[in-house]
This record gives structure tokens, C-alpha cells and sequence, in this order.
């Protein structure tokens, strides 16, 4: 009797990513997963589009969203041309001398002197008699500086122009649209308004103007580089937490720690919405339905990992989490699963970490939102969802105050300095961190990349929602819940590494 042919697919393992197949001249080959290719009987990982790309000097190759190649610049350095030059910090071969500092206007750097000083030859130096400066009070709505012809100019406050020798105010009256109204120069520097009714920030000394902000002369530069709907967070060096004088904060906030993010990474630039959560999983469990832009609600935190892996296969990436022994479906509110995380070294997608997402968040601010305070002009906090007493926070969130109790369509308010939206107030967001009340012990000053304890029994959430109050919504506010939760306030977005 005829013996009956071995199976050429016997100890072919496709390397755990593909499935063995026989083909009609009876020999194994190898359906690879999504991301991956056979070579032989192997299935291996698609190799990176930047291995085909040099960037040459001064720069890195990421991974765009769309799989393909990016070349950035390194910290320091912006692009001309096809080259990375280096950007300079224009003050540094500015010397105004020991009684003086620089400083950036719209026309370049200059030499802002003490009192008693002027400059002269381009140095700050004891001012000459007469003073030009003597008796001039600008009208005590001003500052008086000498000009390079050794001339009196008044730096006005808001709301007033320079007129000569004096500050004249708008309209008879402080206008609400003046051009410093609103202006805080971020807290490190002082509002003028020059002859042709332009803001200009005079930063104090270790700052440096950009645009109508004072940043920290060694801090990274906060940019705006988004695209197909993913953002570009570059690595930095930030404080995390809430100082004690915070109004509305939680003792789980502080103390205010250094954290340094090494690597670039990539967040979505909006909450995930219905749509895109339908059209990858096949159904829909938010109980705010029926529009498909407001961010999906109602998955818990290993449904929100397990989009992640779905999006990671579809998009060739290799997956970030091992998800196994559920008990219930996943992608429909399974209440435990076993998870083991590959850290962020994955090229896939993943929930971004608490640090991760404060950093985002604040985007180089260092106030309670990043639009600004939680105060009210007579400092009364705004704690609540009642009025804002001319905070900013409605203009940048759906929460409590506005929202009509429920989600709205994602960026339909302003986006922060890097572009993302509704990263106050919305939905909740999932991070990847396990919840503790004392983050500053995994992760106390100068930690670095910091993925919060090994284990615990609540996940972190950070943002607020629409249903919740102002205090909830600030960057620092630290929320939590069991992976297993469900609300119809909870949603996610994603991140994914920058290499």
C-alpha cells in the first residue's frame, strides 16, 4: 500500500508570526502576519522606512503615522534646505555688561539696562548728565528707557500706547482688545506696547522671547508639527505636579519633579473617536452614539490596549502589549486580562504614560491649564463647573460649565501649543500608568522616562470630562480607576515612539 506523504508544514513555526501553508507542489510557505514577510520558512518584521533614508547631519529619521519617512532636526537645529543648521540663541554674542541683559524684540536681539544705565556703544553704562529719562513718568502708566539716540521712549502697560514723553490710554478707557490684553509673556517677562501698537514681551534675565512668550533659555522649544492627525511631542526636560499654591490641587500632585522625556513621540491629536473605534473593531459601546467625531466612551482600560494592538497589526508595527486569559470579550469590557507591556521601545501603539501625557499637555506651560491660570481677577479659585469668572478654560474644554452634560465633537475648541485637542475636559483619557498616590517616589527629581510602580490595582486617567468640575481638568490632576471600568466619560488616546 502507498505510504501517505509527510506534511511538509511539520515543525514549521513561521517564527510564532505567520501560519504554515502547503502549497500544490507540496512545500511549506509561510502567510505571514500583517508587518511581517516570509524569508524561507521565517516570517520576519518589515524592515523600517528609515533604513532606506540618510538624513545626514544634525538630524534623525522618524515614522510618520502613514508608515512613512521623516527627517527632523536635533535639538539646536532647523532645517535649510535640504540641511540641518545650527538655530543659535541670537543673545549670545550679545554683551550688554554687568548692568544690563538682552533680550529679543521683533527687530533682534537688544540691551535692556538697570536703573541709572543706559546704552551705550552697544554696553550698559552709568547714565550720563543730563538724563534724558529725568522727569519723564510716562505719565506713571509707563517705564522710561533711552533710545540709541540717547532720547526718552516710554514702554507703556496694557491698554495705553507711547505717545513721546507719556503713556496715552486707549479710548479714554482700559480696552479689553488692547494688544497687551491677556498678554502674560508666560509669567517671566512684562508686556510693552510699542509706537506701532504692537505686544512685545521684555523677558526677565535666563529667558528668551518667543512670539509673546518668555521660555527658559536652555528649555526645548514647545513646536507644532502635526500630521494625518498625529502630533510630534519632542523629548524635554519638564516640571511635573502642581506647586503648593496651585488653587483646587490635590496633595497627590506634588511635589512639583523634574522628569526628562528622551524620546520624541507621536499623540493623537484628538481623543479616539467612534468612527475610527467602529471601522477597526466592529462595534460601538459609547452611550453619547450616534455621532461619530465625539470620542468613543465607555471601553476600559484593556479594551483601550487592545485597539492599540489592532491599530499597531493594521498598520505593520509590532504590537506593544501580550493580552492573554481574559475573562469576557475584548473590545467589549473584558474584567481581567493578563498584560505584559514591552515598554517604549515598541514601535507600535500604545497609551502614553503620566509623564508622557503632563508633558503633552502642558506643552512648555507651567500653569494649571495651558491656557492659563484658575484664578479669577480678584484671585477667587475656580474650583467648580460654575461660572469662570474670565478664566480661559471654556474657551479650550467641554466640562461641567458647558458641556450640556455630554461629549462633543472632537476639536471643537483651541488646540494647545503642539496642536492636540480636548486634552482638558471631554472624555477622560486612559494612560498606561498603574496608579499611585505618590508618584514622586518612583519618580523623584531628574528621573527619566518613567513608567510609574511595576503593578497596583487602578490605572491612571488624566483630563476630566464633560460631566466633571474645573479643578479636575488642570494638567497636574491625577485621576484613577480598576482597568476594568466603564463610564460614559472615559475614552483614550494613543501614542506611539518616535525612533
Amino acid at each position: 500500500m502507498e505510504s501517505k506523504p509527510s506534511d511538509p508544514c511539520t515543525g514549521v513555526t513561521c517564527s510564532n508570526h505567520g501560519t504554515c501553508l502547503v502549497t500544490a507542489e507540496n512545500k511549506a510557505f509561510c502567510a505571514c502576519d500583517e508587518g511581517y514577510h516570509a524569508e524561507g520558512t521565517d516570517c520576519v518584521i518589515d524592515p523600517s522606512p528609515c533604513a532606506r533614508v540618510t538624513c545626514g547631519d544634525n538630524s534623525f529619521c522618524v515614522v510618520t503615522s502613514t508608515f512613512e519617512p521623516l527627517c527632523l532636526c536635533d535639538d539646536g537645529y532647523h532645517r535649510d534646505g535640504d540641511k540641518c543648521v545650527l538655530t543659535g540663541n541670537p543673545c549670545a554674542e550679545v554683551d550688554c555688561g554687568e548692568h544690563g541683559r538682552c533680550a529679543l524684540g521683533s527687530d533682534g536681539p537688544f540691551c535692556v539696562c538697570d536703573d541709572g544705565f543706559t546704552l551705550q556703544n552697544g554696553v550698559c553704562k552709568e547714565t550720563p548728565e543730563p538724563n534724558p529719562c529725568e522727569g519723564v513718568v510716562c505719565a506713571g502708566n509707563g517705564v522710561c528707557g533711552i533710545s540709541s539716540d540717547n532720547t526718552a521712549v516710554c514702554y507703556c502697560r496694557p491698554g495705553y500706547y507711547s505717545d513721546g514723553d507719556k503713556c496715552v490710554l486707549y479710548g479714554g478707557e482700559v480696552q479689553p482688545d488692547s494688544v497687551c490684553f491677556g498678554v502674560t509673556c508666560g509669567g517671566y517677562g512684562s508686556c510693552v506696547v510699542t509706537t506701532n501698537n504692537s505686544p512685545l514681551c521684555i523677558c526677565d534675565e535666563g529667558y528668551r522671547r518667543e512670539g509673546l512668550n518668555c521660555v527658559a533659555t536652555d528649555a526645548c522649544i514647545t513646536s507644532n508639527f502635526c500630521v494625518d492627525g498625529w502630533c510630534l511631542v519632542p523629548a524635554c526636560t519638564f516640571y511635573m505636579g502642581s506647586p503648593d499654591d496651585e488653587a483646587c490641587r490635590n496633595t497627590n500632585e506634588g511635589p512639583v519633579h523634574s522628569v526628562k522625556i528622551t524620546r520624541a513621540f507621536y499623540m493623537k491629536q484628538t481623543e479616539v473617536t467612534q468612527k475610527e473605534w467602529r471601522t477597526l473593531m466592529g462595534n460601538n459601546p459609547s452611550a453619547h452614539s450616534g455621532c461619530d467625531d465625539c470620542p468613543v466612551e465607555k471601553v476600559n482600560w484593556y479594551d483601550a490596549i487592545y485597539y492599540a494592538n489592532k491599530l499597531s497589526v493594521r498598520e505593520y508595527l509590532d504590537p506593544c502589549y501580550t493580552i492573554g486569559n481574559c475573562t469576557g470579550e475584548l473590545g467589549s469590557g473584558p474584567s481581567e486580562c493578563e498584560v505584559t507591556f514591552y515598554g517604549l521601545e515598541c514601535t507600535g501603539y500604545r497609551l502614553p504614560t503620566e509623564a508622557e501625557w503632563e508633558h503633552a499637555t502642558r506643552a512648555g506651560t507651567s500653569t494649571p491649564y495651558f491656557v492659563g491660570g484658575n484664578t479669577g481677577p480678584d484671585g477667587t479659585p475656580v474650583c467648580g463647573s460654575g461660572a469662570p469668572l474670565g478664566i480661559e478654560l471654556p474657551s479650550v474644554a467641554w466640562y461641567g460649565y458647558n458641556s450640556n452634560n455630554e461629549t462633543h465633537t472632537v476639536a471643537g475648541k483651541l488646540a494647545n501649543p503642539l496642536g492636540l485637542y480636548d486634552v482638558h475636559g471631554n472624555v477622560w483619557e486612559w494612560v498606561n500608568d498603574w496608579f499611585t498616590d505618590n508618584h514622586h517616589i518612583t519618580c523623584g527629581h531628574y528621573c527619566t522616562d518613567p513608567t510609574g510602580p511595576d503593578d497596583g490595582t487602578k490605572r491612571a486617567l488624566r483630563g476630566g470630562g464633560y460631566s466633571t468640575n474645573a479643578d479636575r481638568l488642570r494638567s497636574a490632576f491625577r485621576g484613577s480607576d480598576e482597568p476594568n471600568h466603564i463610564a460614559d466619560n472615559v475614552g483614550f488616546r494613543l501614542v506611539r515612539s518616535a525612533f
